[in-house]
């Protein structure tokens, strides 16, 4: 989701991809977000502090998100089981599309340390002499 209120609240892009800056809210917007978007009552809203209102809307974010993606998921099956009994090799919901949240981040394995290491660790922070 492209903007989203992570974005929009700390003023940065990192939610959406690349990291772009943008304008924080001003106060008209963030009670536009508060009162119209997450439904809040002015009361709940004005007895937030700041940090539990960024926390409060980040996780609204989150599950507008996870909405949009099982949306997406569901359409996918449901395009699968649609086409499969008109094809010779039958086709999984993942061969049609993957999305961008399913893509894996390949991450290097860590090295394990050798015993030296551990020893030398252990060493420095006295446990053993």
């Amino acid at each position: 989701m492209h903007g989203g209120i992570r974005s929009r609240l700390c003023g940065c892009g990192k939610d959406s991809g690349p990291e772009v800056e943008s304008a924080p809210l001003g106060w008209d917007e963030i009670e536009q977000l508060a009162l119209g978007e997450m439904a809040m009552t002015w009361e709940e809203f004005m007895n937030l502090t700041p940090r539990v209102f960024t926390n409060k809307a980040k996780g609204f974010q989150k599950r507008l998100e996870q909405g949009l993606q099982i949306s997406w998921e569901q359409t996918r099956w449901l395009a699968a089981i649609t086409i499969n009994p008109h094809l010779k090799k039958q086709l999984k919901p993942k061969d049609l599309a993957t999305f961008p949240w399913e893509k894996s981040k390949k991450v290097a394995p860590k090295e394990k340390p050798t015993f030296t290491q551990i020893l030398n660790e252990a060493k420095s922070r006295g446990i053993i002499k």
